[in-house]
């Protein structure tokens, strides 16, 4: 049975995501909370990074050292995780469009950051 790779797995679960909210089929504060779960599982796929298990100060520390994640992505996914974990701990209700737009913030984190045709990465050494 062949792996599936960290990134079509989040951008599976990132796209159904937002299929489901274009639709209202799913709350704020759900949407933000599978959201962030899909990033920090995507997170921990890709770099090994035990996201699912950290706060969002304990990423934001050990990003730093991990290899691969760009300078560039760095303040994104922090900025990413942090609108995700305010409504996820607030009653902080974004609006639509916000929502809208860190959903789109996600995809393009995954698609920016997924591994390389032919460049090894934790994940799949050449």
């Amino acid at each position: 049975m062949p792996i599936i790779p960290p990134h079509e797995i989040a951008l599976a679960r990132i796209n159904a995501l937002k299929a489901q909210w274009e639709k209202r089929e799913i709350g704020f504060k759900a949407m933000h909370y599978a959201l962030s779960e899909a990033v920090r599982a995507y997170l921990e796929g890709r770099y090994g990074l035990r996201a699912t298990d950290m706060t969002l100060e304990e990423i934001r520390r050990e990003m730093n050292a991990v290899a691969g994640l760009g300078v560039s992505e760095k303040p994104i996914l922090s900025e990413l995780l942090g609108q995700t974990d305010r409504v996820k701990f607030t009653d902080y209700i974004p609006s639509e469009s916000q929502s809208d737009t860190l959903i789109g913030l996600a995809l393009s984190f995954v698609e920016t950051t997924r591994p390389k045709e032919g460049v090894a990465t934790a994940e799949k050494p050449v």
